[in-house]
């Protein structure tokens, strides 16, 4: 999933992150699994979520956005 050379120190810094998609649909419901298959803790994010985006985006260390651009 994420793969960037063979540092033990880049393995280390990635082995657990926090990561919050922005988007629930097929393409955000899709990587939020894959992220969570690979160990990490995952937050989705959707204008129906009950948590404020700001919250969500301050509590990850990584964020994807998977939003419709229409």
């Amino acid at each position: 999933f994420l793969s960037c050379g063979t540092s033990s120190s880049f393995d280390a810094a990635v082995s657990k992150m926090r990561i919050a998609v922005m988007g629930a649909g097929a393409w955000g419901s899709t990587l939020a699994g894959l992220a969570q298959e690979n160990g990490h803790e995952v937050s989705i994010w959707s204008r129906q979520s009950q948590r404020s985006i700001n919250e969500t985006i301050a509590e990850s260390d990584l964020l994807i956005s998977a939003v419709s651009m229409k």
